[in-house]
């Protein structure tokens, strides 16, 4: 008779460990997506904070200077690897969004500045360089800015 007994209680003990099991996979499926695509939206927060902030980093300088003469020197302080374009200059990037060269980017930032009539512009843009970001703009900024003149007496 015990033996009898035993064999049940195994049995349905063993049952509800089959469905504990069953419900926690269950469970699995729904939640690994979630977190999955919780963290691609964090990398792309990360990605959009440090791009938005190297284009304001830029804008501030533009609107230190008084020239485009200026502007390049405050950035070559700022950028000891930038590199001059015919329309500006390009910064390049590593994936943490720390300044290096061209051979180790993943993203870059592109300045394209003029100057009319006393009046700077500049079309900032961070775009990727490498994998999936690869020529996708991720932060565009324009700013404009008018120095102030010195007025002689």
């Amino acid at each position: 008779m015990r033996q009898r007994n035993r064999a049940n209680a195994s049995s349905l003990f063993l049952m509800e460990l089959i469905l504990a099991i069953l419900f926690f996979s269950l469970a699995c499926s729904v939640c690994v997506p979630l977190f999955v695509k919780s963290h691609l939206l964090s990398n792309e927060s990360r990605t959009l904070n440090y791009a938005s902030n190297q284009c304001s980093n830029a804008a501030e300088l533009l609107s230190a200077s008084g020239s485009l003469d200026q502007f390049g020197s405050l950035l070559a302080e700022q950028y000891p690897d930038l590199e001059q374009t015919d329309t500006g200059w390009t910064v390049f990037y590593d994936d943490r969004f720390g300044a290096c060269t061209r051979q180790d980017a993943a993203w870059c930032m592109a300045l394209s500045c003029t100057e009319e009539s006393g009046m700077l512009t500049a079309d900032i843009t961070v775009s990727g360089l490498s994998g999936n970001q690869s020529g996708q703009e991720v932060y565009t900024l324009f700013v404009k800015h008018h120095p102030v003149r010195e007025v002689l007496p």
